[in-house]
């Protein structure tokens, strides 16, 4: 669904169409070792995987916007400065986000269908600049 957002500018409206957030709540399974293995994705991760369950069991502590089987980079890891979470896009969202019902990250596409899950996403910093973790100072 796109959302349309218009403005009036000195008697002149300019109007944008913007494409909504799509939800980020999806799920695909497949069999293996006798049992069913289910992934989860949430809109609150920005599709960030936050539940992989098999034969019953949960594998994912999806506490904060921190634990999720999700992409992550870290730039400048081991670098002259020792930093390793100086650059660190996170797809999940940021360490701010916390135990938030939203993410920083935003989700772009979505596709699950069968045992195959697509996203994509503009990834969230860890840190914000001037923030500072045990490992260094963000960038």
């Amino acid at each position: 669904m796109k959302k349309t957002v218009c403005t009036t500018i000195a008697g002149l409206i300019c109007c944008s169409a913007f494409a909504a957030e799509p939800s980020g709540d999806a799920q695909i399974s497949a069999p293996f070792g006798g049992s069913e293995i289910v992934i989860k994705t949430t809109t609150r991760l920005a599709g960030a995987i936050d539940s992989l369950t098999w034969r019953g069991k949960e594998f994912i502590d999806s506490h904060d916007h921190g634990r999720q089987l999700q992409s992550a980079s870290a730039f400048y890891a081991g670098g002259p400065d020792g930093q390793s979470e100086g650059y660190n896009p996170t797809e999940a969202g940021s360490s701010a986000d916390h135990k938030g019902p939203t993410s920083t990250s935003k989700l772009l596409s979505i596709e699950a269908k069968g045992n195959v899950l697509k996203t994509r996403a503009q990834m969230a910093f860890w840190l914000q600049p001037g923030q500072k973790s045990a490992f260094g100072a963000a960038r």
